[in-house]
């Protein structure tokens, strides 16, 4: 559990530098001044990442919605491994775009799909650029383990 919400903050941190948004044709690679967080949490001082707060708060949603994911089904099929669930944190602060990219279960990677788009619960303040707000793309490694 604890490596998880470490290799979760390794993630966001790099994409801090290289996150990428999808346009219609191209690719845009942005440099977000301020990274996304739940309202209430606050940047961290000097790293201006998007600190333990808004991580712990992600991490514990994901937890208890995906521990309620058709429990005995997954357990019966002995579902395991690293997911890697990509989505864009709109300039809005909407949670959108969401994709699993390496899922072998559909079923499954819908479920995980709808977990992150919950959450849409939380109040979110954009990634910033510049004091422009900006889609933010974010890639979480998700680990998956019933028994």
């Amino acid at each position: 559990m604890r490596s998880t919400l470490i290799i979760l903050l390794i993630s966001l941190i790099a994409s801090k530098a290289y996150s990428q948004t999808d346009t219609s044709e191209s690719i845009t690679f942005m440099l977000a001044d301020e990274l996304p967080r739940i309202e209430g949490c606050v940047q961290e001082e000097k790293n201006n990442y998007v600190g333990s707060c808004t991580m712990k708060k992600v991490f514990e949603f994901l937890h208890k919605e995906i521990v309620q994911i058709d429990l005995p089904k997954n357990i019966e099929q002995g579902i395991t491994g690293k997911i890697f669930a990509q989505f864009v944190i709109s300039e809005h602060g909407e949670i959108e775009n969401v994709v699993i990219l390496n899922g072998d279960n559909e079923s499954f990677d819908e479920n995980i799909k709808e977990v992150i788009l919950g959450l849409n619960k939380f109040t979110w303040i954009p990634a910033s650029t510049r004091g422009k707000n900006v889609p933010f793309k974010m890639i979480l490694p998700i680990q998956i383990h019933f028994k």
